[in-house]
């Protein structure tokens, strides 16, 4: 118990206690009598004389009876109060995390119904002290608040609007179920604000019971100043527990190698959060068949300066042989705390290297015409795009490729045979349905022009590229400082390009390099769910410096990738649960089957000629999905690889707008306590009624 105002009652009890004792040390308590002879005279002069200003005070039930009841009021006075889940406030938002941390067994109090282990995860302790929270509310004699029920992870889910019927409270309450997703907080903070939002007063408070394990990011959203939150931890008590027994994979990746494209390259980290070092061979399957194992030693987690654990790591790399590629799957064997993070996996695509199909002008006029290479391509542009080592490398000029590949129908769809188009100084009709790159001319769309600029207006200097996106994929490994263009085309954009179909969504520009002149190379994204990409370069090569440059043939690799998705393809290709996920189906699909931790059917998004989309959302469990259509079957996996979650460590406070939440109610805040002081009132009511019955009992008698 403890006491909101204690001076109150010091104060009072101070000057009240002494005028209580003082009317028994000082008052001589006589009764007026009538008596039948004089002879009792002699006593009453004798207690007469016996009288002194001070003496010891005599036993008295009366002097106890008030002594009993002044303290009362001294305590009332003083407002005591004890602690309390319950809220006296008008609203309460019982929010309970399920992410992946919240797996972890470690928690107290019996194991859910149903589950093989009876040793019970947090979740399962969070349910059950938020039960026991409303089983409070339910005790309480006052007007219950209105509970709203909140499950928490990658969002907020509402699982039971505001309501004061505590048995619905508490079924939605149990019907949490877990997930492995992240926590983030921002979604219960807006959903606990959204009354003050709406202009209600702050006379109408609203408390946020958080039953968690604090492992969650700092929230950004600012909290109004009539919504007060609390966290409840669940978890080992101490915060971060001694004898915790955890080893998670934190990060997977895959890559075949740039000069061995059948060799894979897996590589791994391994966190660990106990006290001593661990020893542990991870396997590695490919498609269900051994594929290798990786010994590790993860080393002891340590603590810094102010006690905060630092979890041991420790990454290693495998090497597989496997030109078809396959699903990737590294696992820890062994149980622990969290089971989510003990496997990981990705899946590999089949080594490849890409047809490129090159169309040149061909033009003998061109006084520059002997400087080129085949069909007028040039030569530097020819010899980067043979270094690359294709599948298949075709030169044709714009007479043929117009011929072949120009018309819609049939000819237009054979085109889909290469994986990328190249146009030097050639504008076709018709954009091919495969990325492209432009060079001195511009694609056939709306949104993206380019003009020569006549020879009277060459400028006297070349131009030089003067700034570029030193980040995109594109750019990020080629220098542009020494580039010279004599003379450069005009780029023009337009700010809101429209796409060629009125249906569909216009087409992303995004300029890449500027030069004096304006914008010398933009990369084009076609809507749609292929996202087809143009390169668009404002310039011829040959009158530039940029051919026996060393940074053009790692220019064209980098833009090969980019835009062919070569790169993306020798990764291997996994996702989180924090991220949705979707799948590019091909022509025709209209459903697509999921099996695996959850079956489902989904219903693909605008199926056309190029495919469509089907969004499987935030997955809410790891493991290896299969997407399943007629003719159409793709592994999907799915990972934890969070180190917050892998750490399972239990906070006792989080950060909320730059302000620190613990178990008590936040800073600045009114403790979360109930206040009792009327119940010592009415104490000292009784015991002065029973005071003044022994008063007249005494007096009567």
């Amino acid at each position: 118990m403890t006491f909101l105002e204690p001076m109150a009652g010091i104060v009072w009890g101070a000057a009240a206690a002494p005028i209580l004792i003082a009317l028994y040390l000082l008052k001589l308590r006589r009764r007026t009598l009538r008596v039948s002879t004089i002879m009792f005279w002699e006593s009453a002069v004798r207690d007469v004389q016996a009288n002194v200003p001070l003496r010891w005070i005599k036993p008295s039930w009366l002097l106890a009876l008030q002594a009993l009841a002044l303290a009362c009021v001294l305590i009332a006075i003083a407002r005591p109060a004890v602690p309390s889940t319950t809220s006296a406030d008008d609203r309460t938002i019982v929010v309970i995390d399920r992410s992946a941390s919240m797996s972890a067994r470690d928690g107290s109090g019996p194991a859910q119904a149903g589950e093989g282990s009876t040793t019970p995860t947090r979740l399962d302790q969070a349910k059950r002290q938020a039960i026991q929270t409303i089983e409070q509310f339910a005790r309480a004699g006052s007007t219950r608040p209105q509970v709203m029920v909140v499950a928490l992870a990658a969002d907020a889910q509402i699982l039971q609007p505001y309501t004061s019927d505590l048995r619905r409270v508490r079924e939605a309450i149990e019907s949490i179920e877990p997930t492995d997703q992240p926590v983030r907080l921002d979604d219960a903070i807006r959903l606990a604000s959204a009354g003050v939002d709406a202009g209600e007063t702050h006379a109408q408070r609203t408390t946020l019971l958080l039953f968690s394990d604090g492992g969650m990011p700092p929230s950004d959203v600012a909290l109004p100043a009539s919504v007060r939150v609390r966290l409840v931890p669940s978890g080992a008590s101490g915060g971060e527990q001694a004898g915790a027994d955890n080893l998670g994979i934190v990060a997977l990746s895959a890559r075949r190698d740039a000069d061995q494209p059948s060799s894979v390259r897996v590589f791994v980290r391994v966190l660990s959060v106990r006290t001593q070092p661990s020893e542990v061979t991870l396997t590695c399957t490919v498609d269900g068949e051994p594929g290798g194992l990786l010994p590790l030693i993860v080393p002891a987690a340590t603590r810094d300066a102010s006690g905060t654990l630092i979890p041991g790591e420790a990454g290693g790399t495998l090497v597989l042989d496997r030109p078809e590629g396959g699903l990737v799957v590294v696992s820890i064997p062994r149980s622990d705390l969290l089971e989510a993070d003990n496997a990981a996996a990705v899946v590999v695509r089949p080594a490849s290297r890409p047809r490129i199909l090159v169309v040149g002008p061909d033009d003998t006029s061109d006084p520059l015409f002997r400087a080129r290479g085949e069909k007028g391509v040039d030569r530097f542009l020819l010899g980067a795009l043979g270094d690359l080592e294709p599948s298949e490398l075709r030169v044709l000029d714009a007479g043929e490729y117009a011929s072949a590949y120009g018309q819609l129908g049939q000819s237009a769809a054979r085109i889909d045979r290469w994986d990328l188009v190249v146009f030097d100084r050639v504008a076709p009709a018709l954009a091919p349905p495969v990325p492209a790159m432009f060079i001195g001319a511009a694609p056939p769309m709306r949104g993206l022009s380019l003009q020569p600029i006549p020879r009277e207006q060459w400028p006297e200097a070349a131009t030089r590229i003067i700034s570029w996106r030193r980040t995109h994929p594109i750019l990020r490994y080629a220098a542009l400082d020494s580039v010279l263009i004599s003379p450069p085309m005009r780029m023009t954009i337009a700010d809101a390009p429209a796409a060629i179909d009125a249906t569909q969504a216009p087409p992303a520009i995004t300029p890449l390099a500027f030069g004096s002149q304006g914008p010398v190379i933009a990369l084009v994204e076609e809507p749609g769910p292929k996202r087809l990409r143009r390169l668009v370069l404002a310039f011829d090569l040959l009158r530039t410096n940029w051919g026996p440059e060393v940074s053009f043939p790692i220019f064209v690799a980098s833009a090969i990738d980019a835009l062919t998705g070569r790169g993306e393809a020798a990764s291997g290709v996994g996702f989180t649960t924090g991220e949705p996920v979707s799948i590019i189906t091909p022509p025709g699909v209209q459903r697509v089957r999921i099996t695996g931790p959850e079956a489902r059917t989904i219903d693909v998004i605008a199926p056309g000629q190029e495919g469509g989309v089907a969004p499987l959302g935030v997955p809410r469990l790891v493991g290896v999905y299969r997407a399943e259509a007629d003719g159409f079957a793709q592994a999907i996996p799915v990972n934890l690889l969070d180190a917050s979650a892998s750490t399972v460590r239990t906070r006792t406070s989080i950060e909320i707008a730059d302000r620190v939440v613990g178990d008590r109610a936040d800073e600045g805040r009114a403790s979360s306590v109930r206040e009792i002081w009327f119940w010592f009132v009415l104490c000292a009511c009784v015991v002065l009624g029973v005071e003044w019955f022994v008063y007249a009992w005494r007096v009567r008698s």
